[in-house]
């Protein structure tokens, strides 16, 4: 005699499990009943498995993405700025830093009208307007640069919104 007990953990079915005997009519109610029991968690436990090796799977992908991303960031030949709700600055890549000429702790933080040599207040004002409609927008602005250098930059502003989809956006400067 046998009994097969399918593998089966929210309505997946994952395998069977099968046992043999030798004997004839071997498998009670009650043994059958117990080998369900157990056939449920080995199913769980495999599932719990195939989860936990999917995750660690993604957040491998997910790192190797980052890291992709952080090398374009990291060396893009344009500066690049992220500003929180409150027109701070929480990132800047080492191009950004270098028209500074400052040491990253004195950039972050501060907002363009505490540390900027953009030479008028629109720059902010075109921040703000992004982060109230969402919507991209580009500016052009006189700044000098930390030798005294009088120039005209350009940034084209984009929005980022919070992937959970909140109200809180920020806005990344290119």
């Amino acid at each position: 005699s046998s009994v097969a007990i399918p593998l089966a953990c929210n309505g997946q079915v994952l395998g069977s499990f099968n046992i043999y005997s030798a004997e004839l009519r071997s498998f009670e109610s009650e043994e059958v009943e117990l080998l369900q029991e157990l056939a449920n968690d080995i199913a769980y436990g495999v599932l719990a498995l195939r989860t936990r090796d999917g995750k660690a799977r993604a957040e491998a992908k997910l790192q190797v993405r980052e890291q992709e991303f952080r090398t374009l960031v990291e060396h893009a030949p344009n500066s690049i700025a992220r500003y929180d709700t409150q027109c701070r600055r929480i990132y800047v890549n080492p191009r950004a830093q270098a028209l500074f000429g400052l040491p990253i702790e004195e950039i972050l933080g501060k907002t363009p009208l505490e540390l900027s040599f953009i030479d008028t207040p629109d720059f902010m004002q075109a921040i703000l307007t992004v982060l109230k409609s969402g919507q991209e927008s580009e500016v052009e602005f006189p700044f000098h640069t930390p030798q005294g250098e009088a120039c005209w930059g350009h940034a084209r502003l984009q929005p980022e919104f919070d992937p959970f989809r909140s109200e809180e956006r920020r806005v990344g400067k290119e």
